[in-house]
C-alpha cells in the first residue's frame, strides 16, 4: 500500500509524465500525428522503452522496487488521464492545432497509459531477486 508521502510523490510524477506527454503531442503533432505517417508508428513502438524508462525512474526516485510499481503506476496513470480528460475537453489547443492531430495525440496518450500499466504488471509478476 502506498503511504501518504509516496502518494503525493506519485501524483506529482503523474503530473510530470502527463506534461511531458502533452509537450510531445504539442511539439511533434504537426509531423507525427498526421494520417499515414510512419513516424506515428515509430512513436507507438518507442512508447514501450519510453514508458519502461519512466517507470524505472519513478522506481528509483521513490525507492520502490520494480516488482512493486504496479500500484504507483496506477496512481501516476490516473493522474495523467484525469489531466488529459480535463484539458482535451476544455483546452484542446494545448495539444495541437487541429482536431485530427489532437485526437491522434490523445489516442497515443491513452495507448501510453496502457503500455505503462502493462509494463508495471509484468514486473509485478517477477520476484524481487530477478529485478535487473
Amino acid at each position: 500500500m502506498v503511504t501518504s508521502p509516496k502518494l503525493r510523490l506519485f501524483v506529482l510524477l503523474g503530473v510530470v509524465f502527463w506534461f511531458t506527454g502533452m509537450l510531445i503531442v504539442r511539439l511533434a503533432g504537426p509531423v507525427v500525428f498526421e494520417p499515414n505517417t510512419p513516424l506515428m508508428i515509430a512513436l507507438y513502438i518507442a512508447s514501450f522503452p519510453m514508458l519502461y524508462v519512466s517507470i524505472r525512474v519513478a522506481s528509483a526516485i521513490s525507492r520502490v522496487p520494480m516488482n512493486q510499481m504496479l500500484e504507483p503506476t496506477v496512481i501516476m496513470t490516473f493522474t495523467a488521464v484525469f489531466l488529459d480528460g480535463v484539458l482535451i475537453a476544455w483546452l484542446p489547443q494545448a495539444y495541437g492545432r487541429n482536431t485530427g492531430e489532437i485526437m491522434r495525440g490523445a489516442a497515443w496518450l491513452l495507448f501510453g497509459g496502457g503500455v505503462g500499466l502493462l509494463i508495471a504488471w509484468v514486473f509485478s509478476l517477477r520476484p524481487e531477486a530477478s529485478q535487473a
